[in-house]
């Protein structure tokens, strides 16, 4: 049986893959990475991620305002988010990424355009799809406040007490290159401890890129080997644990 794969997470309206998409996709395609979701980071982008959705098949899209372009948010955009989010019932599959970045600072503006957004989710009952970065606590207790229980942990890195706590929640963790990097560490031990059923497979392309990538560039190919990675990590059987990852993601984004 052939495996098909989601990359969870990746960037495909970058500029790295204006030319080369069709490329792209046809190489993750060839090797059964069938399904791309689209998350937008801005409201500038929206449109774009919009337009992928409708007219390359295989490819979903999410709606949000990412942390790290918090210049280019503004209070107004949230209402616009709503209305969008009004317009596309049934199309989008989830409000993100958001989130919060310690390294980025101006947290409390951070903090308001999170909660706000996390409050949207939970109003057009749509999963989230997080970016915290050196901010584990400060999401987790964002999301208890905002009611959010389905949503993923993007790029999830950092111990096994903390991703559990966020399982806990009812939150999945994004599984990307990092596990390519190191066999050992906390991020490591954490994937390595956590139930299946709590993770999802993504690329963060074309900004997170395989340890062996001479371009220093993302492709959701990469899942291929990130999955492999898993495989070895986990000690399971690679068509039982494809088959779970993929239900993983049905049950979150498509159901």
């Amino acid at each position: 049986m052939r495996r098909v794969f989601t990359d969870t997470h990746c960037h495909l309206d970058s500029h790295v893959f204006k030319e080369c998409l069709p490329f792209v996709l046809g190489s993750a395609r060839a090797k059964g990475v069938e399904r791309f979701i689209v998350p937008s980071v801005s409201r500038d982008a929206w449109g774009g991620v919009l337009a992928l959705s409708k007219n390359i098949g295989g490819v979903t899209f999410a709606l949000g305002l990412h942390p790290v372009f918090l210049a280019q948010h503004r209070l107004q955009h949230l209402l616009e988010l709503e209305r969008l989010l009004a317009l596309s019932s049934g199309s989008c599959v989830a409000v993100g990424e958001i989130g919060l970045d310690a390294r980025i600072g101006e947290l409390a503006s951070q903090h308001e355009y999170f909660a706000e957004q996390l409050s949207i989710a939970v109003r057009f009952d749509l999963p989230v799809i997080v970016h915290s970065v050196r901010s584990h606590a400060a999401v987790l207790k964002a999301l208890k406040v905002g009611g959010n229980s389905r949503g993923v942990i993007h790029a999830f890195s950092g111990s096994y007490a903390e991703a559990k706590a966020f399982v806990d929640q009812g939150f999945h963790l994004g599984v990307g290159s990092v596990i390519c990097r190191s066999r050992t560490g906390k991020t490591y031990e954490a994937i390595r401890k956590l139930p299946v059923d709590a993770l999802l497979l993504e690329t963060d392309s074309p900004d997170m890129y395989l340890p062996t990538s001479p371009s220093k560039l993302g492709s959701p190919l990469d899942i291929i080997q990130i999955y492999s990675r898993l495989c070895e990590i986990k000690e399971l059987n690679r068509e039982e644990l494809s088959f779970q990852i993929e239900c993983n993601v049905d049950s979150l984004f498509f159901s």
